[in-house]
């Protein structure tokens, strides 16, 4: 678990290819095989999650899903655009009818194919009155690991503020944990424009989803509880000064390495290299995050549950 994210953090990657992808006028579609719920497989193409087309935004569920990070990522929507081929009419495959998609779609720095295997799931998130809030609103979530007691999925934000790849940055980290059977993934940690106003559960609030995640593993709780001081109303502190410490020294190792291996390479080769340090460096801000929140609880419960 220690390299998680080098080793997993992406199913596959290869090189990009006119297979992946359909250019249909301003509409992008990837390369996807759709699972769904009654056992059909459907192989084709579905469109861009983050396209206008593909844009869903169900009213009623304006209260529950404001500034939620599922419901930005377009991961909630009712429905998904799919054609068998670049000749064939669109179709809309309800969430309700899907079962997983796993899609091509390039990464956002490096431009390389990733193969993503999403998931529909229900979700639990704790609330700052530290109960549970189980969504009925299912959700598609990309996978990141599994093994036979524990499914991790992850979706990290990542945002540019400008045409340079060096502007990229993770802004946002989601970690959902499905024990083996549970009916909802739980969400320990998120951050949203409203977490301001509670900062100090942002530590017991991780307590609450991680004792839910363990509710059916009494040996985990035990574990759990014996660390619960570690999860207190100061742990947001703490844990940001940590996390800003080793994001500063990475930062300023990748902006000095940068800065020498500019002055070496032609402007062609440096361009190259600059994508792959900056997508090098976002897996290890990433590495560095699941580590410090979320490793040793990861651990302690695989080997803890039966």
């Amino acid at each position: 678990m220690k390299h998680i994210f080098l080793l997993i953090g992406f199913l596959t990657a290869q090189n990009l290819s006119a297979q992946f992808v359909l250019n249909l006028g301003k509409n992008v579609y990837y390369k996807a095989t759709v699972e769904l719920e009654d056992g059909t497989m459907k192989n084709g193409y579905v469109l861009n999650f983050d396209d206008k087309k593909a844009y869903y935004f169900d009213i009623s569920q304006y209260e529950q899903l404001f500034a939620s990070p599922e419901h930005n990522n377009n991961l909630t929507k009712e429905y998904y655009t799919f054609r068998e081929n670049e000749k064939a009419k669109d179709e809309k495959i309800k969430m309700t009818d899907i079962k997983k998609i796993t899609l091509e779609e390039p990464n956002s720095i490096t431009g390389e194919i990733e193969i993503k295997g999403y998931e529909k799931r229900k979700i639990a998130k704790p609330t700052k009155d530290l109960e549970i809030d189980l969504w009925e609103k299912e959700v598609l979530l990309p996978v990141m690991y599994k093994n036979s007691k524990l499914t991790i999925y992850q979706d990290t934000e990542i945002k540019c503020m400008n045409k340079s790849v060096s502007s990229c940055y993770a802004s946002g980290y989601n970690y959902y944990f499905l024990p083996k059977g549970a009916e909802y993934a739980v969400k320990p940690f998120e951050i949203t424009p409203t977490t301001i106003f509670s900062i100090k559960t942002i530590g017991p609030k991780i307590y609450a989803g991680l004792e839910y995640m363990g509710k059916d593993c009494p040996l985990y709780l035990e574990h759990l509880a014996s660390r619960k001081s570690n999860y207190s109303e100061n742990y947001s502190s703490f844990a940001s000064d940590e996390y800003t410490k080793a994001y500063k020294a990475g930062m300023d190792e990748y902006k000095a390495d940068l800065k020498k291996a500019k002055k070496s390479m032609s402007k062609e080769d440096f361009k190259k290299y600059e994508i792959d340090k900056k997508f090098e460096q976002l897996q290890q801000q990433n590495e560095q995050f699941y580590n410090a929140m979320f490793n040793e609880e990861v651990m302690d419960y695989i080997n803890s549950c039966e």
